[in-house]
């Protein structure tokens, strides 16, 4: 354990040795896997509750403290632990340098290990290991899956639990999934291009621009349509702006012919996410996979919706948050993954990530936000699980979007401990 301080916070580093699969028994591979803990520097020599934070994703590292977050808000009352989920941050790091060609079906085997049923069973051997007999939970996004599925598994650990924007959709399949959150998309589309109307011209003149001409952003990479179209994750989130301002720069004097560099790097530095967080992209359809394959449900469903289509449909649409096979042709530090991610969602044989029977009976207190136009995770699907949850309380709000909880840190947690102390 490694202990230091920062601005506000007491911090120690935990390192934690767990097993690859928890349930092999017979598996003798082990990884590593980092949490941070941080007490405020208000709280010194007090015996304090843990609450451990999921992060969202999946694929992402934890959140790295800095001032004015959702952990000051947390500290107040809690130690904090930041766990870095397996494979990101200061776990056992999984790194496209260190993939070989040749090794395809090895490292498809390793990373179905990586998804929510093995995370909270990491989770359980950190708290084992610490001590605690309970602790609170907090999830965002994906953090939000991993909290139900620690529910379904081990609910006598958990002593509060709350999630934002991160009910999963536990009874639907992923092409149900994918369906419900492509007609949110366009919904998005809509509000967007109400807000800056201009904006509808500009792409479709970007979108010409890319299919008549090889555009390549400056890591040498080609700029196609379909990848301009992925700016589109910024919708997730209510910083619609800062789309906008991209958007503008694009020609930014009538002399251009081509996108601006300025431009150009921009959509790199939006669109480099899936590269920089490669278990983000190959695992993504994974996470809502029970005893069945993906088999690239995103794109099956994009054949659905014409309007996606950038070169030959009248209006312009952003996609939302997909991932698309043509991914692994176009982004160049994805590529060497290509045989990987087919190999995963071509598997059939997941293992459950939820217990439904369990949930229902589940007293946990547990509080969720859930966003009306989540256009990352559907609210239909949402309800529909946690209306089965004796313990879970739902607050459904239009006030927010799925980064409510960046937003709006405080009155979100506020509202969220007030509803499972049984004051809301």
């Amino acid at each position: 354990m490694h202990a230091y301080s920062i601005p506000g916070f007491d911090i120690k580093n935990h390192r934690f040795k767990v097993p690859l699969n928890h349930d092999d028994k017979a598996n003798t591979d082990l990884i590593e896997v980092f949490v941070r803990e941080l007490t405020s520097i208000k709280n010194r020599g007090k015996d304090l509750p843990a609450i451990v934070y999921f992060q969202g994703g999946p694929g992402f590292e934890a959140y790295r403290p800095k001032s004015a977050s959702f952990v000051d808000i947390l500290a107040e009352d809690y130690r904090v632990l930041l766990l870095d989920q397996r494979g990101t941050g200061l776990s056992t790091p999984f790194d496209l340098f260190l993939y070989k060609g040749d090794q395809a079906h090895e490292l498809a085997q390793y990373l179905s290990n990586f998804r929510a049923d093995q995370i909270i069973r990491d989770a359980e051997h950190i708290r084992r290991e610490m001590g605690i007999s309970k602790w609170s939970v907090l999830g965002q996004s994906y953090g939000g899956f991993c909290i139900l599925s620690y529910l379904s598994y081990f609910p006598d650990s958990i002593k509060e639990a709350f999630i934002t924007g991160g009910i999963p959709p536990a009874l639907r399949t992923p092409k149900e999934v994918y369906q419900a959150t492509h007609k949110r998309a366009l919904f998005r589309n809509q509000q967007y291009f109400q807000r800056f109307p201009q904006d509808q011209l500009l792409c479709q003149k970007i979108v010409k621009v890319l299919a008549d001409r090889e555009v390549y952003l400056p890591d040498g990479s080609r700029l196609s349509p379909e990848r301009f179209q992925q700016l589109g994750f910024a919708l997730i989130g209510a910083s619609w702006e800062s789309l906008h301002y991209i958007l503008e720069m694009a020609f930014p004097d009538e002399r251009f012919e081509t996108p601006s560099l300025k431009f150009l790097h921009r959509v790199q530095a939006q669109t480099n996410i899936f590269e920089e967080n490669p278990i983000y992209a190959i695992l993504h359809e994974s996470i809502y996979c029970q005893g069945q394959g993906s088999r690239w449900a995103a794109w099956q469903v994009r054949q659905e919706f014409p309007e996606f289509d950038a070169i030959n449909h009248k209006d312009f649409n952003f996609t939302g948050e997909v991932i698309y096979p043509f991914m692994f042709d176009q982004y160049q530090k994805l590529a060497p993954f290509k045989e990987v991610a087919d190999i995963l969602a071509a598997k059939d044989d997941w293992p459950p990530l939820y217990d439904v029977e369990t949930l229902k009976q589940c007293q946990v207190p547990s509080a969720a936000a859930v966003y009306e136009y989540d256009i990352a995770v559907e609210r239909e699907f949402s309800l529909e699980i946690a209306n089965l949850i004796p313990g879970m309380k739902v607050w459904c709000t239009n006030e927010y979007e799925h980064d409510g909880l960046r937003v709006d840190t405080k009155r979100i947690l506020k509202r969220l401990r007030d509803m499972c102390q049984g004051l809301i």
